[in-house]
């Protein structure tokens, strides 16, 4: 990665990848310049995409009162997976994987793994608090999988081969405390309003069963609205 250079004592960075390359030379014409002048354009590309996405879904709530059909068939794949209240979720999971393919380019492992951990704890908790999916099975799985990969990450941070190992280690730990904590207290929480919780889950009830109670019921809900 043209965009990752590592110090040495003479005061020269090279890249990590290639120890023969140095970085930064000033001269414009060197291999490291153009690296980064390509990776640059490179990177403009799917800036590009993300743009024309957004665009998209900014577009979308007028073109549905417009009743533009082809707008809605064209730009469907976007929109069709998840529930209409949470048509903009397409802009969270795309930036989210592009931010993800980003991490690699960040100075240090660590830093790499703290970043990668945050952004699919981030990921999770957003899925399951506001279950996006059009489907029940979507949802459960997009958790499962994002669970699995992050104790993935937090077991196998403490095992990367770098200057920082003991640091990663210790966040390791603090994270996945922080993780079971938290499990704790939402089960805790779960409990005490499946089982604990007295009185009823509403403050008026009004049944509009019988047609004869239709007419009072009506009349006592403009006055609690009063």
């Amino acid at each position: 990665y043209p965009f990752q250079c590592q110090l040495h004592p003479n005061g020269l960075s090279t890249m990590r990848g290639d120890d023969g390359v140095v970085c930064w030379t000033g001269d414009f014409v060197s291999d490291h310049e153009r690296m980064i002048a390509l990776s640059a354009v490179a990177c403009l590309m799917p800036f590009a995409y993300l743009s024309m996405i957004t665009r998209v879904v900014w577009q979308l709530p007028s073109k549905i009162q417009e009743g533009n059909s082809e707008f809605l068939h064209r730009f469907c794949f976007l929109f069709s997976r998840f529930h209409l209240d949470y048509y903009w979720y397409v802009l969270v999971f795309i930036f989210r994987n592009v931010l993800v393919a980003l991490v690699p380019i960040l100075p240090g492992s660590v830093l790499q793994w703290s970043t990668l951990t945050a952004l699919m704890i981030a990921s999770s908790f957003a899925c399951l608090y506001m279950r996006p999916w059009r489907t029940f099975e979507a949802n459960m799985l997009d958790i499962f999988f994002t669970t699995c990969l992050i104790m993935l990450l937090i077991v196998g941070g403490p095992f990367v081969e770098d200057a920082q190992a003991q640091q990663s280690g210790i966040f390791g730990i603090l994270l996945l405390c922080l993780i079971c904590l938290g499990g704790i207290v939402i089960f805790g929480f779960a409990m005490y309003e499946r089982f604990l919780r007295r009185g009823k889950p509403f403050q008026f009830f009004l049944c509009h069963h019988k047609v004869g109670a239709g007419n009072l019921a009506r009349l006592l809900k403009m006055h609690l609205l009063e």
